[in-house]
């Protein structure tokens, strides 16, 4: 099951079952947990599912440096132990940064995964409410590590991601200064439903940041009409968006964009790369030119 992996992270994870007896939790385990399973679809990290006593946990190690990828696992941590207390998200059980280990509890999904606008808005209000991070999201910083890897292997789909570039940077610099705790990675795949009750997963991108894009995640991602995206705008704010909000939403959906497309082509998307990058372009400078309430 987990032969697969490679010999230093099967290692590692050794190291993390066998320090069970550390896992947090109301009671001690009675014994060593034990694999069932490998989770499929991580990138930069390697998950597996262990149990012990009828519960089960997700234990997850490092594959690649953190830090190459402007992540910072302390925040992470403590991102994941306030947003269980608040509901939102599973309870953190282990950390280990120096193997670069962490174990959270597995949430089962319910059969019914559909989500409304105001469920997602209230799980936005409460991420953005969360205690404030030592930690915050560079999105140029971000963009430009990206920009360097494209620089180094030139394509016709990166020249063309490139030439965006100064207009995409120039709305970064425009964004007012606002920091709020923010996910950074909503997308439908880091949304659950699990006993009723709606969780983010994967906070590994979570840091200081502006709300507006973490709505843009999911405007995007769900590829949400006019008037769907303006529901959750109305569920989350609780009114009708003024016209400067409208703004920072627009801003924040070619900064999405655009880090999204840089991630693609850059080769960070592994076999989720085979995506139509050129439609994803033309979408991109096709946003650039729209007015802001347009998406």
């Amino acid at each position: 099951m987990t032969s697969t992996l490679p010999p230093p992270v099967q290692h590692k994870l050794e190291q993390v079952l066998a320090q069970w007896r550390h896992w947090q939790g109301d009671k001690q385990l009675p014994g060593a947990p034990h694999i069932i399973e490998r989770l499929q679809g991580g990138l930069s990290n390697y998950s597996v599912i262990a149990e012990a006593a009828g519960h089960r946990y997700v234990l997850r190690i490092d594959g690649a440096n953190p830090g190459a990828n402007g992540l910072n696992r302390q925040a992470e941590w403590r991102a994941l132990q306030s947003a269980h207390k608040s509901g939102i998200g599973p309870q953190p059980r282990y950390f280990n940064p120096e193997i670069g280990a962490m174990v959270c509890d597995y949430l089962p999904p319910d059969e019914d995964q559909s989500l409304t606008a105001s469920c997602l808005a209230e799980l936005l209000v409460k991420i953005h409410a969360l205690p404030a991070l030592h930690f915050r999201l560079d999105p140029l910083d971000r963009m430009r590590r990206y920009e360097r890897q494209l620089a180094g292997a030139p394509s016709s789909a990166a020249e063309r991601l490139l030439a965006l570039a100064p207009a995409v940077h120039k709305l970064v610099a425009s964004a007012p200064p606002v920091a709020n705790v923010c996910h950074h990675d909503l997308n439908r795949a880091n949304l659950l439903r699990s006993n009723g009750k709606l969780y983010a997963l994967d906070w590994e991108y979570c840091a200081m940041g502006d709300p507006w894009f973490d709505l843009a995640v999911i405007i995007d991602d769900r590829q949400s009409s006019t008037a769907e995206a303006n529901s959750l705008l109305c569920a989350y704010l609780g009114r009708t968006a003024t016209a400067p909000e409208l703004s920072c939403l627009h801003r924040q959906l070619s900064v999405v964009r655009y880090l999204e497309l840089l991630w693609y082509a850059s080769g960070q998307s592994g076999d989720r790369g085979q995506v139509d990058i050129d439609a994803k372009i033309v979408r991109l400078q096709r946003g650039l030119e729209l007015n802001p309430g347009n998406y």
